[in-house]
């Protein structure tokens, strides 16, 4: 166990200091019997070789579970480095048994080359010529479309503006002076990282809130300001209210509770939402844009200054790109409906093998109930036996991996502990 414990924290073999911890909770608690506890074998290589059984035990338990036969399983591959410029491919594997019995993990940490082209070589050959499933994760996808090439010269600006009062900390302390004189609601201004990709949606609505103090900060330093150029500001307004939207959808995509049906539903959700905010804009209805509309109400622009067509070529523009790289996922569009929301998708949509199970389904009101709920997708067709051909259809799907969040997770972890003090330490024993 504490072997084990130590594995978890990600402490070094040679932590010591745990068992003179151990000892002085002896003496307190049981006088005398510490001698007992001193023997207690922690050395770094005991500690090293009870760790590999531990983590031996582990990959054979998983391999088990995937090589059970009739059991499916999808692969969440992704590539980083670690704190010495090597290439790490972490490869996470999902499984779903027959049962319905849900196992995911890490399948294997690699640094060769061409594991991926030769798997795909492998499983044609040995299983059948069946065709593979191939999709990208929808979060690096969707971040991908969320870049607006033709307001992205506004966003670098605005980018630029808040370094000049961040990135020098008198500039910074005489911003904040301006904010607690102006009893501003907001605290700070934000920085946008392309890392941190969800900063961009709150840097950017972060500003219309302070514009007016930035616009002072930078009469006082004797330096012009776009945010005093009503153009400028209509453009930003629009780029807010657009990123508001975006980041909406950022922030429903992360996490690890939800199936890939669901997410690409959000996505579908979010283009539908596209399409109605071009509708409004073409009739300038500003409603669902309210930076450009509080720009209206204060009187500093007219709705007639507002570039409506070139809005709506934004937003063409924003669907095309989710349209290009979705299109993987509409593919199989058809089958994530059908295992997220039987109830809702007409029989004569269906495939033709599937559409008498379907009708069938969609009169049993008690497990309609489940699906209307949205409970946990595997646990709902775990009970489903009654339709063979639509619960094996349920399996392909639900064993694929929404997103690659567990291989970030994961290598955020890695240089946790393979940081500039421990860059000798092997993958064997990360």
């Amino acid at each position: 166990m504490v072997a084990y414990r130590l594995g978890v924290a990600g402490k070094p073999y040679s932590d010591e200091p745990v068992k003179a911890c151990i000892v002085n909770a002896v003496m307190c608690i049981h006088p005398g019997k510490e001698n007992e506890y001193s023997s207690i074998p922690l050395s770094r290589d005991t500690m090293q070789r009870r760790q590999y059984n531990i983590a031996d035990q582990l990959k054979h338990s998983l391999q088990k579970m995937v090589n059970n036969e009739g059991s499916l399983f999808s692969l969440a591959v992704d590539e980083s480095t670690d704190i010495t410029d090597s290439a790490q491919l972490l490869i996470f594997v999902r499984s779903l048994s027959p049962s319905f019995e849900l196992c995911e993990g890490l399948l294997s940490m690699e640094t060769r080359h061409g594991l991926v082209a030769r798997f795909s070589n492998y499983v044609p050959k040995e299983h059948g010529n069946k065709q593979l499933i191939n999709l990208h994760c929808i979060i690096h996808q969707e971040t991908l479309c969320s870049k607006i090439a033709d307001l992205d010269n506004i966003l670098k600006d605005v980018n630029r503006k808040i370094l000049f009062v961040r990135a020098n900390a008198l500039h910074h302390r005489q911003f904040l002076e301006i904010l607690r004189a102006k009893e501003s609601n907001a605290e700070n201004i934000l920085y946008h990282s392309d890392v941190r990709w969800l900063s961009q949606g709150e840097t950017s609505h972060r500003v219309p809130l302070v514009r007016k103090e930035i616009v002072e900060f930078y009469f006082c330093k004797n330096k012009d300001c776009p945010l005093q150029n009503s153009d400028f500001l209509i453009l930003l307004a629009f780029l807010v209210d657009l990123l508001s939207h975006v980041n909406h959808l950022n922030q429903a995509l992360p996490g690890r509770a939800a199936s890939v049906c669901l997410l690409f539903q959000k996505v579908q959700d979010f283009c539908d939402k596209c399409h109605l905010l071009k509708s409004h804009l073409q009739q300038r209805n500003f409603y669902h844009f309210q930076q450009l509309k509080a720009l209206i109400d204060s009187k500093e622009i007219r709705p007639d200054d507002i570039p409506t067509n070139f809005f709506s070529g934004v937003i063409d523009v924003l669907l095309k790109k989710f349209s290009e790289r979705f299109k993987d996922f509409e593919k199989i569009s058809v089958a994530l409906r059908l295992v997220a929301f039987p109830h809702l998708v007409a029989a004569e949509s269906a495939p033709l093998d599937l559409q008498m199970e379907l009708v069938e389904l969609k009169n049993n009101e008690p497990l309609i109930k489940k699906f209307e709920e949205k409970y946990d997708l595997v646990e709902t067709w775990k009970v489903v036996v009654d339709y063979p051909k639509l619960r094996e259809l349920a399996r392909n799907i639900l064993i694929l991996f929404k997103s690659t969040c567990m291989c970030e997770a994961a290598f955020s972890r890695m240089k946790y502990l393979k940081h500039k003090y421990r860059t000798r330490l092997a993958n064997d024993n990360l």
